[in-house]
């Protein structure tokens, strides 16, 4: 019986409560988000306050990995080969920091993160 066969098979007996289900987990009277996680093993993602003036608004590690490495005049591509991502993807990281923030030119988001003294806070 080929693989095909087998899974039509269970399909048609998803309703017969006696039938045994080898492949599928049709019959499986749980979910994986019923099941306990393990201890410890999810954590909260670290977030960055900016300052108090910047009050509500904080970073995803990526962001202010990327934000600390343009800090050091890196260029798009330096950053992404240092973070192992593409350029486009620092990009999206810096626009979506632009974003948060209010500002629209990579050279207003730098003075931004100059006059807070970014570059001091502990990321790497």
């Amino acid at each position: 019986m080929s693989y095909w066969d087998i899974i039509v098979k269970e399909v048609e007996n998803s309703h017969d409560e006696q039938y045994f289900f080898g492949l599928t987990l049709i019959g499986d009277q749980y979910s994986r988000r019923d099941q306990d996680p393990i201890p410890g093993s999810v954590s909260k993602p670290k977030q960055y306050h900016l300052s108090q003036a910047w009050e509500g608004i904080y970073l995803t590690q990526r962001e202010a990995e990327c934000i600390q490495l343009c800090l050091l005049g890196m260029s798009m591509k330096a950053i992404g080969e240092e973070l192992n991502l593409s350029a486009r993807t620092i990009e999206f990281y810096l626009k979506n920091v632009k974003d948060k923030i209010g500002v629209r030119k990579k050279k207003d988001l730098i003075t931004v993160f100059t006059q807070i003294n970014f570059s001091q806070v502990q990321v790497f």
